[in-house]
C-alpha cells in the first residue's frame, strides 16, 4: 500500500510489542519495550519511519508495529470526539447504562486529545476521508483503540444490566435474536488490537452529523447494519471501498483485520 500520509513529521507513536531496533545512523541495536513512546522524525522508506524515543534515541522502526496519533496526521476536516476519554455515551436504546454511560472510561487518554490507531489502518482510514470530502463530507471519530481492560469493564457492566432487567434487554435490545455476546466482545476486541475505530459522518456544509438510524454507541437491535439507513449506507460505502470490514451489530464500527499486530491491554500513556 503506497504511503499517502502528507507530513507525518512528530507524529506520536506508541510501539506495541518488546522490539530489537537499530539506531539510526549507526550499527548498533537498542532494546525497546512495548511501553515506549516517541515522535516520527522521518519517513525512511516504504516499510520504516525514523523515530526520537523518549530515551533521546532515534530508532528505525518498521510501521507495522507502531500505533500512530490520528489528530497528529489528520487534522483539516476530521473531527474527533473521544466520548470514552471524558464522558462515555453508551447506553441500551437510550437508556442509560449504570457505571459506564457518562463515566470517564480512559484514565490515561483524556487529558490531551490522543486518537491511536495502527499505521496501516490509519492509511485506509487516510484514503477513506478523501472519499468523504469528495461528496462535500468527514469523518467525525469516537473512538478507535481501546484498551482491554475497558472491553471488559464495558461488558460485565451491561451485562449487570441485562441480568436485573430481563424483559427489558430481551424485548428490546436482543428482540429475542440476539445475545449479549453479539453487542460487547466478552473477551478480545479488534479495538485491542488499534485496527478497529467507531465512526460517523458529518455534513461540511451544515457542520451537522448526518442522522443514521440510531445514536453512535446505542446497544440495540435497530443499530444492526441490517436497518442501515441511506447514510449509513454512504457511511459502509466509503469505509468498505478502503479495505475495512463491518460488524453487523453497529453501524458505526469498522475494522481493518489485516493489520492486527498489537498485543492485548496495551495502555497508551
Amino acid at each position: 500500500m503506497k504511503d499517502l500520509f502528507e507530513n507525518i513529521k512528530n507524529a506520536r507513536i506508541w510501539v506495541v510489542k518488546d522490539l530489537r531496533c537499530k539506531i539510526y545512523n549507526t550499527n548498533e541495536e537498542i532494546e525497546i519495550k512495548q511501553y515506549s513512546k516517541g515522535k516520527i522524525i522521518d519517513n525512511y522508506n516504504k516499510k520504516m519511519v525514523i523515530v526520537l524515543m523518549e530515551n533521546g534515541k532515534e530508532i528505525l522502526i518498521e510501521k507495522k508495529y507502531i500505533l500512530i496519533n490520528l489528530p497528529d496526521i489528520m487534522q483539516k476536516e476530521v473531527q474527533y470526539e473521544i466520548t470514552n476519554a471524558k464522558s462515555s455515551i453508551y447506553n441500551i436504546h437510550g437508556n442509560k447504562i449504570p457505571n459506564v454511560s457518562g463515566e470517564k472510561l480512559y484514565t490515561k487518554m483524556g487529558e490531551d486529545l490522543k486518537v491511536p490507531l495502527m499505521y496501516y489502518t490509519a492509511m485506509r482510514l487516510y484514503l477513506a476521508e478523501e472519499k468523504a470530502l469528495n461528496q462535500n463530507l468527514t469523518l467525525k471519530i469516537y473512538d478507535t483503540y481501546r484498551p482491554y481492560s475497558v472491553t471488559k469493564y464495558l461488558y460485565e457492566n451491561t451485562l449487570l444490566v441485562a441480568d436485573k432487567y430481563k424483559e427489558y434487554f430481551n424485548a428490546v435490545v436482543n428482540n429475542f435474536e440476539y445475545s449479549q455476546r453479539w453487542f460487547l466482545a466478552e473477551n478480545a476486541s479488534s479495538h485491542n488490537y488499534g485496527v478497529a475505530l467507531d465512526l460517523t459522518l458529518v455534513d461540511l456544509s451544515t457542520g451537522k452529523e448526518l442522522e443514521m438510524q440510531t445514536k453512535i454507541h446505542d446497544l440495540s437491535v435497530y443499530s444492526v447494519i441490517d436497518y442501515n439507513n441511506e447514510n449509513a449506507k454512504i457511511l459502509a460505502k466509503i469505509m468498505t471501498k478502503q479495505g475495512f470490514s463491518t460488524l453487523r451489530s453497529e453501524w458505526w464500527h469498522f475494522q481493518d483485520n489485516d493489520s492486527k499486530e498489537c498485543v492485548l491491554d496495551f495502555q497508551v500513556e
